[in-house]
């Protein structure tokens, strides 16, 4: 299945549309039960989201392939060492010999000095068996293609939902075809902002209130719900692994539910891809 669990809610209260706060230790055990139930075998975490590593660790990850991400670099002069110290971090934490894949996950890490010092001792880590893969989490399609030219990359990971397509342009999929990348689709629900009701859209958004009058009366016509047009419409598209938060174990369920269900939609793009809005990092905090 290409459903894998993103677990930032697992150690954080994290998402513009979370109102439980972080997911309890038992509930994860149920989700993660669950997981092996319907054949999700991917999680996507990092040493950043909290406690989420450790929880995992402690709830055993047997048949699940584990994605993590190195934090952010301190001091750029010992971007080797910090590089290894943070995967070695992660292992211990999930308490795993390996991983299926690391990420490179700050943004600001990506394209410094220090960059081929991260990804020297990333490259030694794949061919010593201890990470599979070695991916790079974007926002920007300028990064990626300066990225994905100058390294050896296995995967990106970057936004897609129906504000957001921009990895799908054909410039940016013929260079990921070129180079054998593969896309890991997140921010699918835009951190849930496309499954609110028009009036619980913060005030923020109010520039953009045409855009999601526009997503809403696309659902409407179609008869759909906002979960499902977000995964009705992913559904089709080539990517190999679609990024989900949950939580709560209902919550996946329902997810799932409507994923194995037949229906695929085609959803045109709601908006002008303004950064302010598809970008969740530059969103104003108040």
């Amino acid at each position: 299945m290409k459903l894998a669990i993103g677990t930032a809610q697992f150690g954080l209260n994290y998402g513009i549309s979370n109102y439980s706060g972080q997911v309890e230790k038992k509930e994860v055990n149920k989700i993660l039960d669950y997981c092996k139930k319907v054949g999700i075998s991917n999680l996507d975490t990092a040493n950043m989201y909290g406690n989420s590593e450790n929880i995992l660790g402690d709830l055993g990850l047997k048949g699940f392939k584990v994605i993590s991400k190195i934090s952010k670099i301190d001091n750029p002069n010992n971007a080797y060492e910090e590089t290894h110290y943070s995967v070695t971090n992660s292992l211990e934490s999930l308490k795993l010999k390996s991983l299926d894949g690391i990420m490179v996950h700050s943004q600001n890490d990506l394209l410094q000095d220090y960059s081929k010092k991260i990804f020297k001792k990333l490259y030694e880590l794949k061919l010593s068996g201890i990470v599979k893969s070695i991916g790079i989490s974007l926002y920007s399609l300028n990064d990626l293609r300066r990225i994905v030219k100058e390294y050896d990359i296995d995967f990106i990971q970057f936004p897609l939902n129906p504000f957001d397509k921009r990895v799908l342009e054909n410039e940016i999929t013929e260079l990921l075809n070129e180079k054998n990348i593969t896309i890991h689709a997140r921010s699918i629900f835009l951190q849930g902002l496309l499954l609110k009701p028009l009036n619980e859209i913060p005030e923020y958004f109010s520039p953009w209130k045409k855009f999601f009058s526009d997503w809403h009366e696309w659902l409407r016509a179609r008869s759909l719900s906002p979960l499902e047009g977000c995964l009705y419409s992913l559904k089709p598209l080539k990517v190999e692994r679609i990024i989900i938060g949950v939580g709560s174990l209902n919550q996946l369920k329902q997810i799932v539910s409507i994923y194995n269900s037949n229906n695929i939609v085609e959803s045109p793009i709601f908006g002008n891809m303004d950064p302010k809005l598809i970008n969740p990092s530059l969103w104003k905090k108040n």
